[in-house]
């Protein structure tokens, strides 16, 4: 949410926190490249598995889909629609 005559971005804080931001942004691209590379190894295990034993296909296949879809219902379950009035727990705003 914006302020009335205030800039959409603050140019004069991203320069005073270049450090901070650069650092997150390394963190970020750390992090995205250990997730990235187990799923690649866990992934080419299992094609491995199947290519030497054609029989675990659907076994394999089966389990990382109703994985995959069992996530994916816990992570979309906790979404819900905001309440109509919500009140801030530190200072009591009331927003409607």
């Amino acid at each position: 949410m914006t302020i009335h005559g205030e800039p959409l971005v603050r140019f004069e804080w991203i320069g005073a926190n270049l450090g901070v931001i650069g650092e997150r942004l390394w963190e970020h691209l750390v992090l995205t490249l250990i997730a990235v590379s187990v799923g690649f190894a866990i992934s080419f295990v299992f094609s491995l598995l199947i290519h030497r034993n054609s029989r675990l296909y659907l076994p394999i296949t089966s389990v990382a889909g109703e994985a995959e879809m069992g996530t994916l219902l816990a992570w979309t379950a906790g979404m819900r629609a905001p309440e109509p009035e919500m009140t801030c727990v530190c200072c009591g705003w009331l927003a409607v």
